[in-house]
């Protein structure tokens, strides 16, 4: 099984490779006529392969029979154009997740980089700093990411989950998003594929203005395109406290 795993891992590296030496042209569709410039952000999954998330059941709370704990990720591997990028998580209860950055082809190896977060205000949306954790993710490398949490009381863990991610090469004509306004900038990325900076930037927005429901209903839309609707229904109720 790890065989096949890390065959998986590899085939989607070769492809990333190809796509970088093809300038990112099929990685996005063009946008549609008539676009509202107030959309959500439409993400379009890249074109390529690679291994899929090898968590992406987590463990599950009794009462509602959702995650307890899940990573903003899509089912497949997340790309972003950031060496350090924020991810984001859904934490359901208060407590300690302890986090693990491994290079997907060397699983056996010592991780690039592990730490821990505190959560005491749950549930929530939480971002997972890579920065933070003294993370670089060198460019046509695919990590996995591993998060678990453990209660604050007991340090019994509570769940798991884990989500693939890998750094590629800037599309061409994305440069002048960087300086445009998040929601703007989510549209773009979400358009290019780039799933990771697309959750970036609509958050961004999201932690400017907490209380306006546009970025959270923009944030929600593109969690619902990555089957994570259970996130997303929470997000749409606003903040807590």
């Amino acid at each position: 099984m790890l065989r096949a795993y890390l065959a998986a891992a590899a085939a989607g590296l070769a492809l990333g490779a190809v796509w970088a030496a093809g300038g990112g042209a099929s990685f996005a569709q063009e946008a549609k006529p008539g676009e509202s410039a107030d959309a959500p952000p439409v993400y379009v999954p890249p074109k390529r392969g690679g291994p899929a998330n090898v968590a992406a059941a987590a463990t599950r709370g009794a009462a509602e029979g959702t995650p307890r704990l899940k990573l903003l990720a899509p089912g497949h591997t997340g790309l972003t154009v950031a060496a350090q990028p924020t991810l984001y998580l859904y934490v359901a209860e208060p407590g300690t997740v302890r986090v693990r950055v491994m290079r997907a082809a060397s699983l056996a190896d010592a991780p690039l980089a592990t730490g821990q977060v505190e959560v005491a205000g749950a549930p929530a949306i939480v971002p997972l700093s890579l920065l933070g954790l003294n993370a670089t993710l060198r460019s046509g490398t695919a990590y996995e990411v591993i998060v678990s949490m453990y209660d604050a009381r007991s340090g019994a863990m509570h769940g798991s989950d884990s989500a693939m991610i890998e750094r590629v090469g800037e599309p061409a004509g994305l440069s002048a998003a960087q300086t445009g306004a998040p929601l703007a900038r989510a549209r773009l990325y979400a358009k290019a594929g780039l799933w990771f900076d697309t959750v970036g930037a609509v958050s961004e927005a999201v932690n400017a203005t907490p209380s306006d429901p546009v970025p959270r209903g923009h944030r929600a839309a593109l969690l619902e395109q990555a089957g994570l609707g259970f996130v997303a229904e929470f997000d749409r109720k606003g903040p807590r406290g």
